[in-house]
């Protein structure tokens, strides 16, 4: 597994594992009210398979999502409800909320 899946990168909080149709789902106790109905509500999820692998990180405005074998990451903005696709940036690794939020602006200033 190339992502963190015993406690959450963003606050070190454990996480928690359940499988949904053969998906090994983990996710961290934290959530987030107010996102989309078709969003996750925790902060952090890590999702795992046979065939793949995505790490979630939601700091709000912005969620980033990156495959296990991917050397980029894509960054979304929450907008009217919807998660909006702004851009592909490289490997975003996760780290505290405030230091992730901090270079996601960066990285949008700057490309």
């Amino acid at each position: 597994m190339k992502f963190q899946n015993n406690f959450c990168p963003l606050c070190a909080k454990s996480l928690r594992l359940r499988s949904v149709a053969g998906v090994n789902v983990y996710e961290c106790p934290t959530t987030l009210p107010g996102l989309p109905a078709a969003s996750n509500a925790s902060h952090y999820i890590v999702e795992q398979d046979f065939k793949f692998e995505i790490q979630h990180m939601i700091v709000l405005p912005y969620s980033v999502d990156t495959y296990a074998d991917a050397t980029r990451s894509r960054i979304y903005k929450l907008a009217d409800g919807k998660w909006r696709l702004l851009q592909e940036v490289p490997y975003l690794k996760a780290d505290l909320e405030e230091k992730l939020l901090e270079r996601i602006q960066k990285l949008l200033v700057f490309s």
